[in-house]
């Protein structure tokens, strides 16, 4: 399973909900590109589709370790938790199905 980029988002701001309170660097569009493995304009294009789904919010804020201005950083809403939740099922089911598939093809090789 090839995770698309607006999946990988997805799952790196749902990662990210425990450190909201401290909002960092990771949540600012150079740092969700950086941790999905993309260029920031494409990650620019994937979190403005996931506002317009309201999966994502935005907020100005103080970026811990950026004392001298505000940058946006991005979070999870409800609905962008779900969301999360529900690709977390789906990739849990295709590793149960991946490891039963393995058992099952064990000393035929």
């Amino acid at each position: 399973m090839k995770l698309t980029v607006e999946e990988k988002i997805i799952l790196h701001l749902y990662r990210c909900r425990y450190w909201e309170k401290d909002t960092g660097e990771r949540q600012t569009q150079a740092g969700i590109a950086r941790a999905c493995g993309t260029n920031q304009g494409s990650t620019a294009t994937e979190i403005s589709k996931l506002m317009k789904l309201a999966a994502v919010r935005e907020k100005r804020t103080a970026i811990h370790g950026r004392m001298q201005r505000q940058l946006t950083a991005y979070s999870l809403t409800e609905q962008g938790e779900l969301m999360a939740e529900e690709l977390l099922r789906e990739i849990e089911a295709l590793h149960k199905r991946y490891s039963l598939l393995m058992k099952t093809m064990e000393g035929r090789w």
